[in-house]
């Protein structure tokens, strides 16, 4: 599939947003994710990335930090109107509705498929009964303010900004009592999904109760 570069975004904690639109529709479910080809010459020339926008934009957002890899210098030197391709649109790490009252785990660029799944909840005018804990080192957190007025606006919205914190299931379970009987969505650095992961095991957390998105590189 061939993607139109849009423009980018300057986010809070050195992120920035990219944004195109695909030549032909796509159809996806928000939380998956998509790889990105840029054109030949740039070294490391595919990534995959969560979208971080919701389905009903029609509009492909890409979130990420801008480091110094070939790729990423590349996705940040893209004009307006360059043509890339995207291929295998993919992923489970969905919000079925099945389950009541998730829980959602986000450290760093981990917030972008929460933040998917929540914009495309609220515009389809569905419940958002859901509590998410999102930690960062960062003074402002990536959608801080968005996540902020949803909070405001949605009174089954639990909203837990963790500055400077690191999710572990000792501080899941102080701020959430019963999270052993609900279902754990959990994102982030490869290294947090891990620990987190294997603490709420060793809590008796069933493996079925938890969904893990892992950010590898990023």
């Amino acid at each position: 599939m061939k993607l139109h570069f849009l423009d980018k975004r300057r986010e809070a904690s050195a992120m920035t947003t990219f944004r195109f639109v695909p030549l032909t529709p796509l159809v996806w479910t928000a939380g998956q994710s998509i790889r990105l080809e840029l054109p030949a010459g740039w070294g490391t020339e595919e990534r995959r990335f969560t979208i971080s926008s919701a389905p009903y934009e029609a509009v492909i957002e890409v979130t990420t930090r801008v480091g110094a890899s070939d790729f990423k210098q590349a996705l940040d030197a893209l004009t307006p109107g360059t043509e890339i391709d995207a291929y295998a649109l993919e992923g489970d790490f969905v919000w079925d509705g099945k389950s009541a009252r998730p829980i959602f785990l986000a450290a760093g660029i981990g917030i972008t498929p929460f933040h998917a799944m929540l914009k495309q909840r609220l515009h389809d005018d569905l419940p958002v009964e859901a509590t998410l804990l999102y930690a960062g080192s960062d003074t402002a957190l990536l959608f801080e303010q968005i996540l902020r007025g949803w909070q405001r606006e949605q009174p089954d919205f639990r909203l837990e900004l963790l500055h400077g914190q690191r999710l572990s299931a000792g501080l899941i379970a102080d701020l959430v009592p019963d999270f052993a009987s609900r279902l754990l969505y959990i994102a982030g650095p490869q290294a947090m999904v891990d620990a987190v992961s294997e603490e709420l095991l060793a809590r008796s957390v069933p493996e079925t109760q938890l969904k893990r998105d892992w950010f590898t590189g990023w």
